[in-house]
């Protein structure tokens, strides 16, 4: 319940892992509780809409809508309140941030419209469908053309080549010049200070549910009431 790119991890041939499971625990339904800790950045619009009305939602939709939105964090390069347009304040997402929001903000990214079937793109483009009635599945996603087709040592490959080119782009060198076995000269190329790898303290505002809830109830446009602890 908390797919973002903080969250990713590659094996060097590509293979991708989701960590980071301390907020998780077993679950006999698929309808998750609002109140459930995860990066609100990353809410899907039935999510900020359960949160609203403080009622369930189905947590396998959600976490399709988070991994549309990682994929396109990754490509872009910018925040989800910068990709979408979103307010910062949880609170106003919640009550601004409907499916037709999301449509329309998706409209501002040409590779979306344009987007050729079962290609990379056509996938974000299903992944961030904001009716989950008609957003792409797993069982779908897996089927695609992009991914069914990628072997592993095509995987491997591909993901060498997505490295050397984000190492280049980062060291402002040509492609070719990147060796990515001398790792002490890319250290040196791309580290241009000394920063955590990831931030907690930087983020907490995105999970503290309590926060969450005196927000709401501190806001002068404070429209619903929260579910019941």
């Amino acid at each position: 319940m908390d797919i973002k790119p903080d969250n990713l991890v590659f094996t060097n041939d590509g293979t991708g892992y989701i960590t980071d499971f301390g907020c998780a625990k077993k679950s006999s339904t698929p309808q998750i509780s609002p109140d459930a800790i995860g990066d609100n950045r990353y809410f899907s619009p039935g999510r900020l809409q359960a949160c609203k009305d403080g009622v369930t939602f189905d947590g396998e939709e959600a976490d399709l809508w988070a991994a549309g939105v990682t994929l396109l964090q990754i490509i872009k390069n910018l925040d989800p309140c910068q990709l979408f347009e979103m307010p910062n304040q949880f609170t106003h997402r919640v009550q601004n941030c409907t499916p037709d929001f999301f449509q329309k903000k998706a409209r501002r990214f040409a590779e979306l419209l344009t987007a050729e079937e079962s290609s990379v793109w056509w996938v974000i483009k299903r992944l961030l469908d904001p009716r989950p009635i008609t957003r792409i599945t797993a069982q779908q996603l897996l089927e695609t053309h992009c991914f069914k087709g990628l072997d592993n040592t095509l995987q491997a490959k591909v993901f060498e080549d997505l490295k050397r080119e984000i190492f280049a782009e980062s060291a402002q060198v040509k492609k070719e010049e990147v060796y990515l076995n001398d790792y002490a000269s890319i250290a040196k190329k791309t580290r241009k200070e000394e920063t955590p790898f990831y931030n907690s303290e930087q983020n907490r505002e995105f999970y503290d549910s309590n926060s969450y809830t005196e927000q709401m109830l501190s806001s002068p446009d404070y429209l619903f009431t929260p579910a019941d602890k």
